[in-house]
């Protein structure tokens, strides 16, 4: 359907409207691009880089205990590779939680709630690379679940000395044998 538009002038007769003027394009300025903040780390990797600066530092308490908290997850998580963060490669102390690993699975077992609370760090002796301490620690109480899903409340133990050999591997303190 096509529709004339007439305007009517003075003297009645129809005439044409009037000419429309041309349309001239107009620039337009596109808008700056927004400001796309810098990407901010989670709050895991926040913490898991102070944890690794703990045990890059020389503070021997913050050391133990950093250790003892990722002891603890890897047996409650029964994580094998988890304790590549806490034992030195090929160490005697990697080597005895990685026996207790396999002897939770082969019962069908686990731990929760596990937690080590360190007391004490008395350094013995100290080097570069190499660290020995007398650690006073006290296992927190804690569940056992068995295969059948029965849970076997643990006592919180006594506080238990142990002399820990620590070894720095790739920058960071490790456990190398625990006495």
């Amino acid at each position: 359907m096509v529709v004339a538009v007439l305007v009517a002038h003075e003297g009645g007769s129809p005439r044409p409207a009037p000419p429309v003027p041309p349309v001239r394009p107009v620039a337009v300025e596109a808008a700056a691009p927004a400001q796309v903040p810098a990407p901010v780390a989670a709050p895991a990797d926040r913490v898991a880089e102070a944890a690794a600066q703990v045990l890059r530092g020389d503070d021997p308490t913050a050391v133990v205990t950093e250790l003892a908290d990722r002891r603890a997850r890897a047996l409650v998580d029964a994580d094998p590779s988890a304790l590549a963060l806490v034992d030195a490669p090929g160490s005697a102390a990697l080597a005895a939680d990685e026996e207790l690993l396999r002897q939770l699975a082969a019962a069908g077992s686990s731990f929760s709630g596990l937690a080590f609370d360190v007391r004490s760090v008395t350094v013995q002796e100290s080097g570069a690379d190499r660290l020995v301490v007398r650690a006073e620690v006290v296992t927190a109480e804690h569940q056992v679940r068995g295969a059948g899903g029965t849970a076997t409340t643990v006592a919180a133990g006594a506080p238990r000395s142990s002399r820990l050999e620590l070894v720095r591997v790739a920058g960071e303190w490790r456990i190398g044998a625990v006495g």
